[in-house]
């Protein structure tokens, strides 16, 4: 379900697309260049004891150094702010992370994110 949704049969006010907008591109500000490849940082068997949603679960098996972020949020079947939404909690969690043949992914802290403004 995306973060911010109409109830089903009505369209999204301007209001709930402002605030989806402004969401999708602080998200987008912590995952850094869509055009970055992300790679898993810690082997599968330590993901195991993570507690992970499905959707989480999903992109991670997405992350497999060739594909791009923005080929990530593609694949998925979540809106676009959701996927970087949770792109940017695996980043925080330091679950993935970005090839050092691409640029590096900026790996800050929500709370630094979210302070910067």
């Amino acid at each position: 379900m995306p973060l911010v949704a109409a109830p089903r049969g009505r369209k999204q006010s301007w209001a709930q697309r402002f605030v989806a907008a402004a969401l999708e591109n602080r998200y987008a500000e912590q995952v850094g260049a869509l055009s970055q490849v992300p790679k898993l940082k810690v082997p599968l068997s330590d993901i195991v004891g993570y507690k992970l949603d499905a959707r989480m679960g999903f992109l991670l098996a997405a992350v497999d150094g060739n594909t791009s972020f923005e080929d990530i949020v593609d694949l998925s079947n979540m809106s676009r702010c959701e996927t970087l939404g949770l792109l940017a909690q695996l980043l925080h969690l330091e679950l993935i992370e970005c090839s050092s043949s691409t640029n590096s992914c900026e790996t800050q802290t929500l709370e630094h994110a979210l302070t910067k403004r």
